[in-house]
């Protein structure tokens, strides 16, 4: 082996040593995360896929977005759900695949919203999209129902009885989709939510929904089952508008999702290298991080392009700015891709 070769492989290694929480441990710091399994699988051409995937070196599969138990959670027939007798016994036969290799498991729960469409092709068409104010994030056009405090409750409530449910299938983990796209996401934004009531889009409410599903889920899991929250500066249509614009804002978002219970934060959206803000070299997640004080799952996008990103990455976690990193078309296209790379054997390692 030669000198380049070894220093290849000693930079690398700090990809694959073990995450530590006192709620978790992780093989490795590579997280598995995916917009959606492919169409076409069976269930169990499923549970292989992300069998193959977790005895590659893998740290924790993050499962495609799925729906909760909500007739309007649903944005397409292809989505995914996480209730029902079948599809949960083919979540647990899936978990309990992963869980014969080191990996682990957590159910990425989704409600779409006002991005379910309003043609018929979603499931339940009878049920109009629902929303803050019943605003699409795409036309920014009313389009759909502004949830009542009762439709609230129950979305919330089938939020906890998800949680619930993942940790009865014995999951790992559990993570709340409010990234770009999803109906949580839609509350935090003043184009999507007008409201006057205690949920509006001012800096005091706009987390007032998410944080009341986390309080939910903490007491429908206990406080010892890992809470994963994933959210992004920006959302999806035209609401591009980045949620914090400096330091401050961030921790007026942040700190109240951290007090509720959240374990680790998902940060997701941005090429990982970019900075956030002015004066600082940080990514999103590296000043998340600083603010909460809890671990962080950066976004990889881009980061495995190429050698130079890839010792930027390395850099990153060496140096404490990030614990995790998310990655999604390298080990969904390919499932030995994180155990190639630590061999050396990538193009961009």
């Amino acid at each position: 082996m030669n000198t380049l070769h070894q220093l290849i492989l000693r930079e690398v290694e700090i990809l694959f040593r073990p995450f530590i929480h006192r709620k978790i441990v992780l093989p490795t710091r590579i997280v598995m995360a995916q917009e959606r399994v492919p169409y076409a699988l069976s269930p169990l051409q499923m549970m292989q896929y992300y069998r193959q995937r977790a005895a590659n070196e893998v740290g924790l599969i993050l499962t495609a977005p799925v729906a909760i138990d909500d007739p309007a959670a649903a944005a397409d027939s292809k989505t995914p759900v996480f209730y029902g007798g079948t599809p949960l016994r083919t979540w647990k036969q899936i978990c309990r695949l992963v869980h014969s290799t080191h990996c682990k498991m957590a159910p990425l729960l989704l409600h779409a919203g006002m991005c379910r469409p309003t043609d018929g092709s979603a499931p339940n068409p009878q049920v109009p999209p629902i929303g803050p104010s019943g605003i699409s994030p795409y036309s920014l056009e009313t389009c759909g129902e502004a949830m009542s405090q009762a439709r609230i409750e129950q979305v919330t409530d089938a939020y906890a009885r998800a949680a619930h449910m993942a940790r009865e299938l014995k999951f790992d983990a559990v993570e709340v989709h409010a990234a770009a796209g999803s109906l949580i996401d839609q509350f935090f934004r003043a184009e999507t939510n007008h409201r006057h009531d205690e949920y509006s889009a001012q800096p005091v409410s706009r987390t007032r929904f998410a944080t009341g599903i986390i309080h939910a889920i903490r007491k429908r899991v206990g406080k010892d089952f890992p809470l994963i929250f994933r959210f992004s500066q920006k959302g999806c249509g035209q609401c591009t508008h980045p949620l914090a614009t400096k330091p401050e804002e961030l921790a007026e978002f942040l700190l109240p999702l951290r007090d509720a219970g959240v374990d680790i934060f998902h940060c997701t959206g941005e090429h990982f290298a970019k900075p956030e803000f002015d004066g600082s070299g940080l990514n999103l997640a590296g000043w998340v991080r600083i603010i909460t004080g809890k671990p962080v799952i950066s976004t990889g996008e881009e980061a495995t392009h190429n050698r130079a990103n890839l010792q930027n990455l390395y850099r990153m976690l060496r140096s404490n700015e990030i614990d995790m990193v998310s990655l999604m078309g390298e080990l969904q296209d390919d499932p030995h891709w994180a155990h190639n790379l630590r061999q050396g054997n990538t193009p961009a390692g």
